[in-house]
């Protein structure tokens, strides 16, 4: 009935807008390295491990940076060497805020050097992904035999200006994926 449509269409909410823009409306340069933590990875892991002993639960965030190339929806994404590839962001310090957080790694990891301050606008939360044991698996879930998650990551959707200047270190490549 026509009451019923109505009352349907009252019930749906708005979704947010997340503006893409084109690649070609970004500027890449490169700065200094950023200094690396772990020279290997299980050398993180047991990085990881003794933390987990001090402060608990590693907390971590990245970014899902949205372009647009080819007529699609792509994601910047940073490649180090030829086979890696991740997401900007890292660990958060202990009891720092999410977003704040997230926007100083952004800024060490992407912003300029020149002292232009780069506005970073963090949309939502888009995922979740729990790290069980001192290991890479990661899940979008906490298994239900875990009682003491290693680490919690959360992936943040970034809305980039219309045009901007990202810098990244000269070890890592920026690079594009489609996502569709």
């Amino acid at each position: 009935t026509l009451k019923t449509q109505l009352s349907h269409k009252a019930d749906r909410k708005m979704l947010p807008t997340t503006n893409r823009y084109p690649l070609t409306n970004y500027t890449f340069g490169t700065k200094e390295p950023l200094f690396e933590k772990d020279p290997s990875v299980p050398a993180r892991f047991q990085r990881m491990r003794d933390e987990f002993d001090k402060i608990g639960m590693r907390r971590s965030v990245e970014a899902v940076l949205l372009v647009h190339e080819h007529g699609l929806p792509h994601v910047l994404l940073l490649q180090l060497g030829t086979t890696f590839f991740k997401l900007p962001g890292g660990e958060l310090n202990t009891d720092e805020d999410e977003v704040e957080g997230l926007k100083r790694l952004l800024t060490e990891t992407l912003g300029r050097q020149d002292g232009v301050k780069q506005e970073w606008v963090i949309e939502d939360i888009i995922g979740n992904w729990w790290r069980p044991n001192f290991e890479p698996p990661q899940y979008p879930y906490i298994p239900s035999h875990i009682t003491k998650p290693k680490e919690h990551k959360k992936l943040f959707l970034v809305q980039l200006g219309e045009k901007s200047i990202i810098c990244r270190t000269k070890e890592l490549q920026t690079c594009c994926c489609s996502i569709i």
